[in-house]
């Protein structure tokens, strides 16, 4: 049987679209999201594994909006724009770095410094799914550090700090989704 991508991409649309209606009823252009939602996580299945390994095709695994996916990623992509969103900004000029001496916060900046070398081994190995791994490492770092710590702290230049932390990671992500062709949402 042969099966065209642009069947299988459409498909992925679809089946996001469904997914994004029942989790986001009140999201304004489910469409959108759907599409870059969709044709990511097509994508990002392909570059995930390395090249030489076999992979087997699972719809529910590459829509899954947990674990190791395209979706995921874009997902705390969007929870980090949402955060930003609902602090209403930051100040940038007064970032005490200092305020980010928790383990979580600490996880977080190791894993978003790890993305430089990540990109610079995946050129020399042509090896995408290095990045695709680092972008993950960067999440997963993320939703720990929004889970265990509070980001809209009351101390206003820890909170600051935080957002900054918040800030940064959602530029990371954006920066290798970019790098293996995925859009980064603002919304989903």
């Amino acid at each position: 049987n042969v099966v065209y991508l642009d069947d299988v991409l459409s498909a992925a649309v679809d089946k996001t679209y469904d997914i994004i209606c029942q989790k986001s009823p009140d999201l304004e252009d489910k469409r959108a999201a759907a599409e870059m939602v969709g044709v990511g996580a097509v994508i990002w299945s392909v570059l995930y594994q390395s090249r030489i390994k076999d992979t087997s095709f699972s719809w529910a695994k590459m829509l899954n909006f947990d674990g190791e996916t395209g979706p995921y990623a874009q997902y705390t992509h969007a929870r980090c724009c949402s955060v930003l969103r609902k602090a209403g900004g930051y100040d940038r000029a007064s970032v005490d770095v200092s305020r980010l001496d928790d383990a979580f916060a600490q996880a977080l900046l190791k894993a978003m410094a790890g993305l430089p070398d990540a990109v610079l081994a995946a050129a020399n190995k042509n090896e995408p799914f290095l990045i695709a791994r680092q972008v993950i490492a960067v999440c997963a770092a993320f939703n720990k550090f929004y889970y265990e710590q509070r980001i809209m702290h009351d101390d206003p230049a820890v909170r600051n700090a935080r957002l900054a932390l918040c800030d940064a990671a959602r530029q990371v992500i954006a920066n290798g989704l970019y790098l293996v062709g995925l859009a980064a949402p603002e919304r989903m």
